[in-house]
C-alpha cells in the first residue's frame, strides 16, 4: 500500500492510521481459492477459518509477517473480536477492503466505496488531508 505510506508522510502526526483485521479472505474450510498471485509465488495461502481469538490473532500476525502490506505506515493494527461476534465486520462490511475516515469524534465522515475492483485514492487522500486540518467533512 504504498499510497498509504505516502499519505502518512504528508500527514504525520495529525492524523491515526488503523489498520482492522477481520477475517481470514477465502479460508480453506470455508470459501477457498488457489490464487497466489499476492504471495510472492509462494503459491496459495491455506488457512482455516479460526475457532478462537487466539486463532485469528496469530493469523493476522502471520498476515503482516508475510505480506507487510505497508504496515509502518499504520499507528495500530487491531484485530476484530471473533468470540464477540465479529462486530466491526457485522457493523461495517468491509469486504472485500474498505477505506474509513472516521473524525476525532469518533463519527464516520467518509467511506470509500470501490469501482472497478480498486479506489480513487485520491479521494481518500483528499478528506484525511482536509480532516487533518481540521476541515474534515
Amino acid at each position: 500500500m504504498p499510497d498509504i505510506a505516502l499519505l502518512r508522510k504528508k500527514c504525520g502526526a495529525d492524523v491515526r492510521f488503523v489498520f482492522v483485521y477481520v477475517a481470514e479472505a477465502h479460508a480453506a474450510d470455508e470459501w477457498p481459492i488457489s490464487s497466489g498471485r499476492y504471495n510472492q509465488e509462494r503459491g496459495p495461502v491455506m488457512v482455516n477459518k479460526p475457532g478462537t481469538q487466539a486463532e485469528r490473532v496469530g493469523l493476522a500476525q502471520r498476515m503482516i509477517r508475510d505480506f507487510p502490506l505497508g504496515m509502518g505506515s499504520f499507528d495500530e493494527v487491531v484485530v476484530d473480536d471473533i468470540e464477540a461476534g465479529d462486530q466491526f465486520e457485522n457493523a461495517y462490511a468491509p469486504w472485500p477492503f474498505r477505506f474509513w475516515g472516521v473524525r476525532a469524534s469518533g463519527v464516520v465522515g467518509f467511506v470509500a466505496h470501490p469501482q472497478h475492483a480498486s479506489y480513487d485514492f485520491s479521494a481518500i487522500q483528499s478528506w484525511v488531508m482536509r480532516a487533518g486540518a481540521g476541515k474534515g467533512e
